[in-house]
């Protein structure tokens, strides 16, 4: 869990691979205070509420709030422990899950998701029935397992026909990019959980492409996969086999701790993130495109066979230099980001054709302070963390590594 994600996005910020689009964030409400480190939530029909839960170090309490971000409901469940809940999911026979499952540092072994009656829970009754489905990984051999294999924390399920599905959050090191999805039954007991796909969701920096939530809805039958600064989007798949038909990315323009989301009415959709040192957490909608309703998507030619993209100096002042090669022709882009993860400069380099090309960024009015400078090559992103000093007399910077 990022406790100080504004210092995080200084230091790693890159999104938008392959045909992506942006999906404008439209805030509701702020969120209560008791939802401090909201990890989970689920849109409940029946009420027309919201429901959510935090992880470690909270209460095991489901919380509710209205459309408006009212607190209706805190209950703690007796009985329950939270050791990491991070994730919320329901059935159509009115059960919710409560996914006991983070597991940042791939040791734990009492890895658990608790099953219990919707209808009951949400009135604050205690003699609601629980199940408890207990597992482990079936390809886990180490807690923790060497650091290139640490793929085993998981933040994201939903629950379809009589199984739950789980997406890894990727903490291997070096970082491979890829989120595993496991299958489990949805009745009590214990069970190794089955590895039934993958998929790779970027290279780059961890907290740009993993996972942190996810949501399901059955018509059109779409999977969301929620990140901090984006969401992948699947649909057009056969059964439950998510990766194997169509995607896309939508790209908030906001980096933010985001880690719940849910369908709401329609083509809207309920994210929240957490609250940090600057802000309060924040219940937003966003609206998938019509695109999912379309026969027809449009295949991503945008990547170019070889790319080299170079930016300095990491200390700048007046300007930034950025070199680029490419061996096709090609659309680039740039863009900087602060550390409150908002778009402050943004700009184009224009078309080229193949070969080296050298740029000049004007940067002269720019504020003293941390920036994430991303050169876009036809779309795909290469970012760079750099840094404008406050200027001083005979200043020179002290170099970090």
């Amino acid at each position: 869990m990022l406790k100080n994600l504004l210092y995080q996005l200084y230091f790693f910020f890159s999104y938008l691979v392959g045909f992506g689009q942006s999906a404008d964030l439209h805030t509701i409400a702020p969120l209560p205070p008791e939802l401090a480190e909201c990890s989970g939530m689920i849109y409940h029909q029946p009420g027309q509420k919201v429901v959510y839960i935090n992880d470690s170090g909270n209460r095991p309490e489901i919380i509710s709030t209205d459309l408006d971000g009212n607190l209706t409901q805190q209950y703690c469940l007796p009985g329950l422990v939270n050791t990491d809940w991070e994730e919320l999911t329901t059935d159509n026979k009115g059960y919710l899950y409560i996914g006991d499952f983070g597991n940042n540092r791939n040791r734990r072994k009492d890895l658990v998701i608790y099953k219990v009656e919707a209808d009951k829970v949400l009135k604050g009754q205690d003699d609601f029935e629980l199940q408890e489905i207990h597992f482990s990984y079936e390809d886990q051999r180490g807690f923790p397992p060497d650091q290139e294999k640490r793929n085993f924390d998981m933040e994201a399920m939903v629950h379809i026909g009589d199984s739950l599905y789980l997406f890894s959050k990727n903490r291997t090191a070096p970082f491979n990019g890829y989120t595993y999805c496991y299958r489990l039954p949805d009745v009590a007991g214990e069970y190794i959980a089955e590895k039934v796909d993958s998929f790779q969701t970027g290279e780059g920096v961890k907290e740009s492409y993993w996972v942190a939530a996810a949501a399901f809805r059955e018509n059109p039958r779409t999977l969301l996969l929620l990140g901090y600064d984006k969401v992948w989007m699947f649909y057009y798949f056969n059964g439950t086999r998510f990766f194997s038909g169509k995607h896309n990315v939508l790209y908030f323009n906001s980096f933010t701790q985001k880690e719940a989301i849910s369908f709401y009415e329609g083509n809207k959709v309920l994210i929240t993130d957490e609250k940090n040192s600057e802000r309060d957490g924040k219940l937003y909608y966003i609206e998938l495109p019509e695109v999912l309703m379309d026969t027809e998507i449009p295949e991503d030619t945008s990547q170019a066979d070889s790319i080299y993209v170079d930016a300095s100096p990491r200390y700048f002042q007046d300007s930034i230099s950025v070199s680029v090669y490419v061996s096709t022709k090609s659309s680039l882009l740039w863009e900087a980001f602060g550390t409150t993860g908002q778009r402050l400069h943004y700009g184009k380099l224009g078309k080229v054709e193949a070969g080296k090309h050298e740029f000049t960024l004007d940067t002269f009015g720019w504020t003293p302070g941390g920036y994430v400078l991303n050169i876009l090559v036809n779309n795909k992103p290469h970012a760079f963390k750099l840094s404008k000093p406050i200027k001083r007399d005979n200043y020179k910077p002290q170099r970090r590594e």
